[in-house]
């Protein structure tokens, strides 16, 4: 009779049944009987605790506790999110009052303003007229009344009081005392200068 067609059968697997097992005593199979009890620990051997798989991916996958304000580096600690720079503060001053001038190749200034201490970019727009003709009018950024390296500029007056327009640019420095200036100088005639204005982009 096969197995298959014993009368009684279980519907439990119990540590005190015995089972068939075929042995392989390395050369021929044997016919042996095995409990219940020694399969269940074979199988027990092979499967993992579930309350010490979750311990260990507790630990294994643990997530530090930061604050509000902190991100994972790499290494997987809180660190802090770096400091946000201030918003980006821009100043604007203008002045349409003419101003005139007639010293020859000497730096005049037009404008004056003496921003908070910090680092701009500065930013000027001039219109100005010669009262003569064949004539070159120089444009400046100054500091203290000094000219700033590579901020010359010159339009050639071909045209008597024809309007001309110039832009500046410079990245400077100030320490809350200094002065910014619109530097203006001519080869002759005298210059007049309007629609000034200035803006300052603090950077730092």
């Amino acid at each position: 009779m096969k197995i298959h067609e014993y009368p009684n059968k279980s519907l439990s697997f119990q540590d005190a049944d015995y089972y068939d097992i075929d042995f392989w005593n390395g050369s021929a199979f044997e016919t042996k009987k095995i409990l219940g009890s020694t399969i269940k620990a074979g199988i027990q051997a092979g499967m993992i605790d579930a309350a010490t798989f979750a311990a260990g991916l507790a630990t294994k996958f643990n997530v530090p506790t930061g604050t509000a304000g902190q991100y994972l580096n790499g290494l997987g600690a809180p660190t802090p999110f770096p400091a946000i720079p201030a918003p980006i503060a821009v100043t604007e001053v203008s002045n349409s009052t003419p101003v005139s001038s007639a010293s020859l190749l000497v730096w005049t200034s037009h404008m004056n303003f003496t921003p908070p201490a910090g680092v701009y970019l500065v930013l000027i727009n001039v219109e100005a007229f010669n009262s003569n003709t064949n004539q070159t009018i120089h444009f400046g950024i100054g500091k203290n009344l000094v000219l700033e390296a590579n901020t010359e500029r010159r339009n050639a007056v071909q045209t008597l009081n024809k309007y001309l327009s110039c832009a500046l640019s410079k990245y400077m420095t100030f320490n809350g005392t200094d002065t910014l200036n619109l530097l203006v100088r001519m080869s002759g005639g005298t210059t007049t200068t309007e629609g000034k204005s200035i803006t300052l982009i603090k950077v730092a």
